[in-house]
């Protein structure tokens, strides 16, 4: 029998139990084998984790390891060539407004879910 932590909502990443229907907090409706993309370990592509995005804009951000980890490749490379160009000032600003985005709930993956609290 499957807990409430082994499936995730792939519009919401809210964590589901085993015989939801439709997920409690959006609506999405659950697949009908069960299986719901985005599930933590069963999708690569699947909702980012909240903690995992945090330390990486904190330690690496201003790289724009984060916005990679996250899937926004071209948004990764932007973040790193601003910071290469302006001498670390404007990737230490964008890096700033990250970190703050992150922490308020704000921030997106690709794909506009919100990173997943687990």
């Amino acid at each position: 029998m499957s807990s409430a932590s082994d499936k995730f909502c792939s519009a919401c990443g809210n964590g589901l139990i085993a015989t939801a229907a439709i997920c409690p907090k959006c609506g999405t409706p659950v697949a009908a084998n069960g299986y719901v993309q985005g599930a933590a370990g069963n999708d690569p592509n699947g909702p980012r984790d909240f903690m995992t995005t945090l330390l990486l804009s904190i330690f690496v951000g201003t790289l724009g390891i984060d916005r990679f980890y996250t899937g926004q490749t071209g948004l990764g490379i932007g973040k790193l060539l601003v910071t290469v160009f302006t001498c670390g000032y404007g990737g230490f600003v964008w890096w700033l407004i990250d970190v703050v985005l992150i922490v308020n709930g704000s921030y997106r993956d690709k794909q506009g879910r919100p990173l997943v609290r687990r």
